[in-house]
């Protein structure tokens, strides 16, 4: 059986993840929450009843297929793993951070907002809202390296799979992308998640730069955040891997 390996780089506490594959009592609270709010309260998104029963089953398919999936959670920032219990569900957690260049060391997570938890903690000091003595240790891999030795891994747990790659990691989006691909090549059928810090922690010029890269390789590429919004075309494009 083909596996789905899902590779979520810079999980954080794992609301994309959940989103689909969480508890059925929490969708059920999400989607009262997001039709009283919306329809007596006219607060936060519109949110149709087709809508809603379009994410209800996707998730159901997802998790009726759950055992053709393997998923792999990388976290830059330990005391995450140890607060969040999403962790619990992933065939595998790495604790480190993916960064640019070619060495592997401890390097310092910059925390933002003074909260250790933020889901804005960058390795790149240059990041809105950080400050530069407040930060904790964490491990540094290349994106090269971690690629390359990770592909050697996914050989090894399934003979014929694919990779889903969810990044939201704080700048090295560009770099996780393209180590992936040049390692993965056509097994890296979609990626998921935000790219626009790029353009904030490097330049606008990387930030095109990726773009003109995905479309020149004609990656599958769709934006997938916390945002219920994004849950309609996200959940679908990891679905419809499972036809």
């Amino acid at each position: 059986m083909k596996k789905i390996i899902y590779l979520d780089v810079g999980t954080h506490l794992g609301q994309e993840f959940l989103s689909l594959w969480g508890k059925d009592i929490d969708f059920y609270i999400f989607a009262l929450r997001r039709l009283v709010g919306f329809y007596l309260f006219r607060r936060g998104d519109k949110f149709t009843i087709n809508e809603l029963l379009s994410i209800y089953n996707q998730r159901k398919l997802a998790k009726k297929n759950k055992k053709k999936f393997i998923f792999y959670f990388i976290e830059a920032n330990s005391k995450i793993i140890s607060h969040a219990d999403v962790y619990n569900q992933a065939d595998g957690v790495f604790n480190c951070a993916i960064k640019d260049d070619n060495e592997v060391d401890i390097i310092k997570l910059f925390i933002a907002n003074n909260n250790n938890l933020s889901q804005g903690n960058s390795i790149y000091k240059t990041k809105p809202n950080i400050e530069e003595n407040d930060f904790l240790p964490t491990l540094g891999i290349s994106s090269d390296h971690f690629f390359r030795i990770f592909k050697k891994n996914c050989d090894e747990v399934a003979k014929e799979y694919e990779l889903i790659l969810r990044v939201n990691c704080e700048g090295v989006e560009d770099s996780v992308i393209y180590s992936a691909h040049a390692n993965f090549k056509e097994k890296l059928v979609l990626i998921l998640g935000s790219i626009k810090d790029v353009k904030y922690c490097k330049s606008p010029k990387a930030h095109d730069d990726l773009i003109a890269y995905i479309d020149k390789h004609r990656l599958s590429f769709v934006f997938f955040s916390p945002s219920p919004k994004s849950w309609l075309k996200a959940h679908k494009a990891i679905t419809d891997r499972l036809i």
